[in-house]
């Protein structure tokens, strides 16, 4: 006996099988051969290779025999090497003759043989049985599938099952017939172990129930003893929720798998026939490839346990999110019921009308969006202010829905021409920028400004200092860049982070970053800047030193006219106003001045000199002292003397008195 897939037909009973009349059957009639539940089997005189089944009527109503009828009308049509060759029906009163191949040995007999033997029944031969009754269920299937009204359950036990002369072919008999209507109490004994539980409890038949019979039979094949799952209990009260076969007396582990598969309550997850014989249907392949075949198999079975693993995993986490996203909907549904305020409302029905895959990413719901992307959900959807999927969990910081649709929706503005990185750096979200910068760096929004120039004005350092590398030198339409914009909005840290990267530009007036921070008075961005853009000039000619002298000190806000009588040096130091020495309309003739009043007899001892006040007289164009006002923007600090005794040149401002500093006048000497 081999293990090959072909199925070879039992030997033909004659070559040429007459159509018999009832009354040559009678004289053929020989010897009995069996008798069974159904009936009796004789041998046919003159044809060795024939049987004649007698089945008796007596007893059965008229619709028992109607069915009956019915069912063994199809037999002769039938055509497969598993199952009996029927070649002719023949009715008598009370009596029905079917003429049919002739085997002299069961299944039964042949179990019987090898318990006597105390010889298991080896697992080749064991599984060819198996694997060619199932390949004549598998038929019968198929020709139920088909439309021409598949017979009666096999009643599928040893008994019923013949083989052949040479021990190799084992084909099922006993179609055909209505077991029920024939059965007696005795006989139901025998056949009950190998009923399937919907037939014991709800006497319902179909396929599945003919396999369990062949799963009991496999079991009596390979332990000798049929089982007991019953014990001596109702079918009802054992066949429950939970049961689990006893198979502790199987050995073979891949019988024993077998069994499994077919010991299962619910004839729906019960192994098919078909299922059954391409499993036992073993191509010829060399023994030299079942090694590479087996390690390419086993290679298979672990890929597909961990694909399953994962798809459990996925499930749970799906089944989890799901359990959030409803706790979350009931949240927002009691908030919205405890505000009237219609706003509210309105922003709740917006996120419940978004799109399923924007929702989601909106919600931070790493493993819904990605189950919606495999599904094919569209991307680029947008809701009323044009933001898509991505922009919404970049604005919200959800690392997990940015990474999965960072390539599928790249690029998208919304209405204000603002990209996911923008709303990114806008909430300051560093490690989504950090995604989204090498897809979405360089582009502008309708203000013409880049991400870079927003995570300056906004003074967001740690992100400033990823897009610079993919932003820096550019300029927006005022013609600032994002380290002019950090300077302007006073941003050390920003400002740091990005000189690193962007210097040396200027603005359309010729003011490097430098500038505008010295203009400013920002002495910690300066410190920042100088290494970077020391020694550059404007298009005046200026350099940074220039514009802080230049704007000078903050002004300071006057005093209300009485509230104090002075005010205070730079140096600290109170400064009291003298009376007024002429009043309003004196002529200039009866002043006093340096040389006395008119008539005196010479110039009037000079004062000396106040601590912290320049040489030489007060402007007369200003209208008021040096030490009382602001000092000239070049000059040396208040309180100090100017090293040049000479008097300016002609033509030139004196020192520290008018708008231009004196010659070779340097601070601090």
């Amino acid at each position: 006996m081999t293990g090959s897939g072909d199925h070879t037909s039992p030997p033909a009973a004659a070559p040429n099988i007459p159509q018999f009349a009832l009354g040559d059957l009678h004289e053929r009639l020989d010897g009995m051969l069996g008798k069974g539940i159904t009936g009796t089997v004789y041998s046919l005189r003159g044809y060795p290779g024939l049987a004649v089944k007698e089945v008796l009527l007596d007893g059965l109503d008229r619709s028992s025999v109607d069915a009956i009828r019915l069912e063994l009308a199809a037999l002769p049509g039938l055509s497969h090497p598993g199952i009996l060759r029927y070649h002719q029906v023949v009715e008598d009163e009370g009596l029905i003759y079917i003429v049919t191949d002739r085997h002299d040995k069961t299944l039964e007999r042949l179990l019987i043989e090898h318990r006597r033997r105390k010889s298991p029944v080896s697992v080749a031969v064991t599984l060819s049985i198996v694997r060619q009754l199932a390949a004549a269920l598998a038929y019968l299937r198929g020709v139920s599938d088909a439309g021409a009204g598949r017979p009666v359950r096999c009643d599928l036990r040893p008994a019923n099952v013949l083989v052949s002369g040479d021990s190799e072919h084992f084909v099922i008999a006993g179609l055909g017939l209505c077991k029920d209507a024939l059965r007696s109490g005795s006989t139901l004994a025998g056949t009950r172990p190998y009923m399937a539980p919907e037939a014991l409890i709800r006497n319902e038949a179909s396929p599945a129930s003919d396999m369990w019979g062949l799963g009991v039979i496999l079991y009596e094949l390979v332990t000798l003893r049929r089982p007991n799952f019953l014990e001596g209990r109702e079918p009802r009260d054992v066949f429950i929720d939970g049961w689990r076969p006893d198979l502790s007396s199987v050995a073979d582990g891949f019988i024993k798998g077998i069994l499994e598969r077919i010991f299962v309550l619910d004839p729906e997850k019960r192994l098919t026939a078909r299922e059954l014989c391409e499993m036992l249907t073993v191509p010829d392949i060399p023994v030299s490839e079942l090694g590479a075949q087996y390690v390419m198999l086993k290679c298979r079975c672990n890929f597909l346990e961990t694909a399953l693993s994962n798809a459990n995993a996925r499930i749970d986490a799906l089944e989890s999110q799901g359990k959030e996203h409803l706790a979350v909907t009931k949240t927002l549904e009691a908030r919205a019921m405890q505000f009237s305020d219609t706003i509210a409302v309105t922003n709740l029905h917006e996120l419940l009308l978004m799109p399923r895959l924007m929702r989601a990413a909106h919600m931070n719901s790493t493993e819904i969006v990605r189950v919606l992307l495999e599904e094919g959900a569209r991307t680029g959807q947008r809701d009323e202010q044009g933001m898509t999927g991505l922009m919404h969990a970049a604005r919200q910081g959800h690392l997990g829905p940015v990474k999965l649709l960072a390539e599928k929706e790249k690029g998208l503005q919304d209405r204000n021409g603002w990209t996911a990185l923008m709303h990114a750096t806008h909430n300051n979200h560093s490690e989504v920028a950090e995604i989204l910068a090498p897809q979405e760096s360089k582009d502008r929004n309708k203000n013409n400004r880049t991400a870079l120039m927003i995570a300056a004005e906004k003074g967001c350092a740690e992100t400033a200092s990823l897009l610079a590398p993919h932003e820096k030198g550019l300029a927006d339409s005022r013609g600032s860049t994002a380290l002019m914009i950090a300077v302007a909005n006073s941003h050390a840290e920003t400002a740091r982070a990005i000189a690193a990267h962007e210097h040396g530009s200027r603005d359309p007036r010729g003011r490097t970053a430098l500038m505008i921070a010295a203009q400013q008075g920002n002495l910690e961005v300066v410190k920042i800047l100088l290494d970077h853009e020391k020694g550059m000039k404007d298009g005046s000619g200026c350099t940074a030193l220039a514009h802080a002298a230049r704007a000078g000190p903050p002004r300071r806000r006057r005093a209300p006219h009485g509230a104090r009588e002075g005010r205070r040096r730079l140096d600290g130091a109170h400064v009291r106003r003298g009376p007024r020495r002429h009043g309003p309309g004196v002529p200039a003739s009866q002043r006093k001045g340096p040389e006395g009043p008119a008539g005196s007899d010479g110039p009037r001892p000079r004062r000396p000199e106040r601590e912290g006040r320049g040489r030489g007289a007060p402007s007369e164009a200003r209208g008021r002292r040096l030490w009382l006002d602001r000092p000239h923007p070049l000059c040396i600090p208040w309180g100090r003397r100017c090293s040049q005794e000479q008097s300016p040149r002609e033509g030139t401002a004196g020192c520290c008195r008018n708008d231009g500093p004196h010659v070779g006048c340097t601070p601090g000497s």
